[in-house]
């Protein structure tokens, strides 16, 4: 089972799969002649055939029964597959073939008229009466529906909703209407989809996607009334799509026509749509356009195979997939042979040759309790998910009498908008701490209360606060801002979180507050900050901006923090601010994952780990390591596989149980 981890990282490419022709054999109760064979990796030891207790397998006779004893079903038969000395009885069953709807979403402003609509029309008439395309399911949704000056209406059906027998109809749309005047409503009609208006679309025995096609951004957002989340535009558009794809079974995929559309908002919806395409796809003119929905439609046909309800008791460590009576290995990079889809066990995604062969009526068969094959080696793996939690950062903020001075306050404000608005920071939760509390004269005042606290949804709250803010205090109780945080750290303490803090400030504490640089005081504030490390797992980040004359101090906060930087981060404009924010966010990804308890039959000193397909050594400086030998219930990633991680790199983390670990070499 592949696990995805939405990092920063986005997976670029396009797999080109298509339609799944045939019957599909489900074969089981392997006999023992399988043969110890596979390769070396790294230095890695060669696995032999194991049986479900790790010992050799057992002899099966194929006409004792013995299969339906172990996964209850009729076999009728031996079959002849024999490929690594693996014998396995047979039973053919038929097994229906996803369907493939796509839908597409057209902007229909004012700004698509002349070439823009023009090139729309000829490249969507062009795909749907495509012969290749005959067994896909279109539609067509043309917004806004209004043709009203001021209409940003998304609240009507698709002009053509989607369906087999339709090709014709939308031709004849497309060819006898024109732009309207209106605007753009595309946060509305991915709301109008969220909110599950077209059943047909959301249709859970087919793969549905919506695809958005514009030539600009949304230019109703700020007008309407009705949206579910009323947070900044992109963290909107964020939440609709990922919405569609997890609760809706609807993929959305963005294409940009002409120069102007706008990467932000396209990217926002590509990245979290669920489809193969990690960003928004260009296309300048009409051909271009076609290429780019040629490619879309060649992703959309799955290559999938359902297997989960012929084999709900089987092993789903022990599967092998055939293609004409030959065996083909499992591929966790998607580029040949097999995988199970969607980190979903027993649904099975052929890909690359083995797709096109299968798709040109090669015979597929699949076999339960045989050592899968990966890489030409046969052991007994299990792949399991890994969870990583999700950042969540406090913003601990001086909002004394300084910072007001000049446009700090307002480069600070921009600064945490951009960060907290970053689609690649959209799984992260933010909180908000100004201190002191409030105006009052000489006030060295901090409280166990946070402005805004620490959630997935305090956003538009942190933006307001900010933007609104006017209650400068005189005084800077910077060591007190971190006493309340080592008795109250609310969300941050979370074991289901990765929290941190990031200290603000434009110099040292107040001396009035009882914060000078005395050694004591610089002695407190060290111990504060350590025990939020050690005691809650709670990373502190230290940010000097505006060039402050004093440093001791928060150097010495970020010297306790846990983090990688010995020293404060300095941040002499407002650019520099997000660019530091930005980099703290990008590090604040956990790289310590749980590791799931598989039952008393596994052993844990046969594991591997892998980044997207690709072995992660076990190595104490650059590879990965038990956080406690003796429990082995949690992994660390460390060093250059580390960096990996928080740079956003890595896109899917992999662990298998069943073959000899690789080591550093």
């Amino acid at each position: 089972m592949k696990t995805e981890l939405e990092m920063s990282g986005r997976h670029l490419g396009i797999v080109g799969v298509a339609a799944l022709m045939g019957l599909i054999t489900v074969v089981n109760a392997c006999s023992p002649e399988a043969t110890e064979s596979g390769t070396s990796v790294q230095g890695a030891t060669p696995g032999g055939n194991t049986g479900a207790d790790g010992g050799p397998s057992g002899n099966a006779d194929p006409g004792s029964g013995s299969a339906n004893e172990n996964f209850g079903l009729d076999l009728g038969g031996e079959a002849a597959i024999e490929d690594f000395g693996l014998e396995c009885d047979s039973q053919e069953i038929d097994v229906a073939l996803e369907g493939v709807s796509v839908q597409f979403l057209l902007d229909g402003s004012n700004s698509m008229k002349g070439d823009g609509w023009i090139a729309a029309t000829s490249a969507i008439t062009a795909i749907v009466n495509d012969p290749a395309n005959a067994d896909i399911h279109f539609g067509l949704h043309v917004i806004p529906e209004d043709a009203g000056l001021v209409s940003c209406d998304v609240t009507s059906p698709a002009a053509i909703p989607v369906g087999p027998d339709n090709r014709a109809a939308i031709t004849d749309w497309l060819g006898t209407h024109e732009p309207s005047q209106a605007g753009t409503p595309i946060v509305a009609a991915l709301e109008y989809y969220q909110l599950d208006y077209d059943n047909e679309l959301r249709n859970e025995a087919r793969s549905n996607y919506l695809v958005v096609i514009t030539d600009g951004a949304d230019t109703c957002y700020d007008t309407l009334g009705s949206i579910v989340d009323e947070t900044p535009r992109l963290i909107t558009i964020a939440s609709l799509v990922s919405e569609l794809r997890s609760a809706g079974n609807v993929k959305t995929i963005a294409v940009g026509l002409g120069p102007d559309a706008d990467q932000s908002e396209l990217d926002t919806i590509s990245s979290n749509g669920g489809s193969s395409f990690g960003s928004y796809i260009s296309a300048m003119d009409e051909n271009e356009l076609k290429t780019a929905l040629n490619e879309i439609t060649a992703s959309a046909r799955s290559c999938s195979i359902r297997v989960a309800s012929v084999a709900e008791a089987a092993d789903a460590s022990k599967i092998n997939v055939y293609v004409d009576g030959v065996i083909v290995d499992r591929d966790r990079t998607g580029e040949n042979g097999w995988d199970f889809a969607n980190s979903i066990e027993l649904e099975i995604e052929l890909a690359g040759k083995t797709c096109q062969d299968v798709r040109d009526g090669a015979d597929v068969k699949t076999t339960f309790g045989c050592p899968t094959r990966v890489g030409g080696e046969v052991c007994g793996t299990r792949d399991v998910k890994l969870v990583a939690p999700p950042p969540a950062v406090l913003f601990l903020v001086d909002a004394s009498l300084s910072m007001a001075f000049g446009d700090k306050w307002s480069e600070v404000s921009s600064a945490i908008t951009s960060v907290i608005t970053n689609p690649a920071n959209e799984m992260m939760e933010f909180g908000l701490d100004l201190f002191p509390d409030s105006d009052t004269f000489d006030n060295c005042n901090v409280d166990l209360s946070r402005d805004v606290p620490v959630s997935r949804h305090g956003r538009l709250s942190i933006v307001n606060v900010l933007s609104s803010y006017d209650e400068f205090g005189t005084r800077t109780p910077l060591l007190g801002s971190l006493e309340p945080l080592v008795g109250n750290p609310g969300r941050l303490a979370d074991p289901e979180v990765s929290g941190a803090v990031i200290v603000l400030t434009d110099g040292a504490g107040s001396e009035a507050c009882g914060e000078g640089d005395a050694a004591a005081q610089l002695l407190q504030m060290s111990g504060y900050t350590s025990e939020l490390v050690s005691r809650h797992d709670v990373r502190v980040f230290s940010v000097g901006f505006g060039n402050p004359s004093e440093t001791t101090e928060i150097d010495t906060i970020a010297a306790a923090g846990g983090t990688a930087f010995s020293s404060h981060i300095p941040a002499v404009t407002g650019d520099d601010l997000k660019e530091v924010f930005q980099q703290i966010a990008d590090q604040i990804h956990s790289c310590t994952f749980a590791v799931p308890n598989q039952g008393p039959n596994v052993d844990y000193s046969r594991v591997n780990y892998f980044f997207d397909g690709t072995v992660v050594p076990k190595d104490n400086n650059n590879g990965w390591k038990w956080v406690n030998p003796t429990t082995q219930t949690q992994v660390e990633f460390v060093g250059a596989a580390c960096d990996r991680i928080q740079s956003g790199l890595v896109t899917d983390v992999i662990i298998e149980f069943g073959c000899d670990t690789v080591l550093i070499n």
